[in-house]
């Protein structure tokens, strides 16, 4: 499911569980409080102040009438309840962002307006969803994002993997107040417990990991993380690793693809669980380091499978992956063997 929060239009909220329903809102919401309430003051979780009191009464009356057609039916989200009866099976909220508030301090109008685009770059099958959200860079070239996100299935190792097969990652934007209205310490499991600890110590909050449906024991919403073959890479951090260790130089110039093969190499993405190990790896979407490529170039890999075996003059299959170079501060790479300049590529066209 995903969510337009109130009155922010940095990001969308990302959910996913069981048993999902839901109504889309019906008829004009301000009919309830146009003339009653100063719309100043309709707030979430606050009592309005109300202007005319002849006419809340009247609307009051009609809200609780059964026999009277409503003028608005807000909507109504259903999940699957848990073995207690009372608990939604639906994951915390994961903050994709695609923009964030300007902090430049002369500016009188520092937030993202409604109408700003929002460019959305998908890749999709039966199975799953590789999204790239783009913000609008015009109104402010530092305050947007280029998120990734991953909605729906692996690929996996056990061919009987199919009841808690579902995943959900995206991107989440810096971590201040006054760009994103989150700190580090808003999405931290040990410090919200109630928010991203409901279903045991490692529930991933979907932003820094992988959300999966359930685990092999059916622990749901657990942390999942990447895996892919890399050279040493940038570590972000000083100390991570001896100065000796610490990375691997890479020309900026002179690192372009392999000389030994004239190809650039990317790596599958596997998921790791840190108690059971690799469940499989993500659909249609790989590794690659964000080096020497220019945002949405086109890599072709050649299938070397024949497209008819009995007329192969036709040639083989090609897949055509689309590169993009994520800027997301917060992404499931954070907590990678390359934290700092992996990226994805994700298939595009198989002709």
């Amino acid at each position: 499911m995903l969510e337009q929060p109130q009155d922010d239009w940095n990001y969308i909220n990302v959910y996913h569980g069981e048993g999902f329903e839901g109504t889309m809102a019906q008829g004009e919401q301000k009919i309830t409080y146009e003339g009653i309430c100063d719309p100043n003051t309709i707030k979430i979780g606050i009592a309005p102040t109300v202007i005319d009191q002849l006419k809340a009464h009247y609307m009051y009356l009609t809200w609780n009438d059964p026999n009277v057609v409503q003028p608005f039916i807000p909507p109504v989200i259903k999940w699957q309840l848990d073995f207690d009866g009372k608990t939604e099976i639906v994951s915390p909220a994961a903050h994709f962002f695609h923009g964030r508030d300007s902090t430049t301090p002369w500016l009188p109008n520092k937030k993202r307006r409604p109408d700003y685009l929002v460019a959305f770059t998908l890749s999709v099958n039966n199975d799953r969803v590789i999204i790239v959200l783009e913000g609008d860079p015009s109104p402010n070239i530092h305050g947007y994002y280029r998120s990734f996100g991953y909605i729906g299935k692996i690929v996996p190792f056990n061919e009987y993997d199919h009841a808690g097969n579902f995943g959900v990652t995206v991107g989440m934007g810096d971590l201040r107040t006054d760009m994103t209205g989150y700190t580090k310490n808003d999405v931290l499991t040990d410090l919200n417990p109630d928010v991203y600890a409901k279903y045991g110590e490692y529930t991933s909050n979907g932003m820094d990991s992988l959300s999966m449906l359930r685990t092999r024991s059916n622990v749901l919403f657990q942390r999942y993380y990447p895996a892919f073959i890399t050279h040493l890479p940038n570590y972000p951090s000083v100390g991570t690793l001896p100065p000796s260790l610490s990375k691997l130089i890479v020309d900026a110039d002179g690192f372009q693809k392999s000389l030994w093969t004239g190809k650039y190499h990317a790596s599958p993405i596997y998921l790791v669980h840190q108690a059971e190990g690799y469940r499989g790896y993500m659909d249609g979407v790989v590794a690659i380091h964000d080096h020497n490529l220019v945002n949405r170039d086109e890599l072709v890999v050649d299938t070397e499978i024949l497209k008819d075996t009995a007329n192969p003059s036709l040639g083989t299959w090609t897949e055509v992956y689309k590169f993009f170079s994520i800027k997301s501060p917060l992404n499931l790479f954070k907590h990678s063997p390359s934290p700092d300049v992996i990226t994805i590529a994700f298939l595009k066209e198989i002709k």
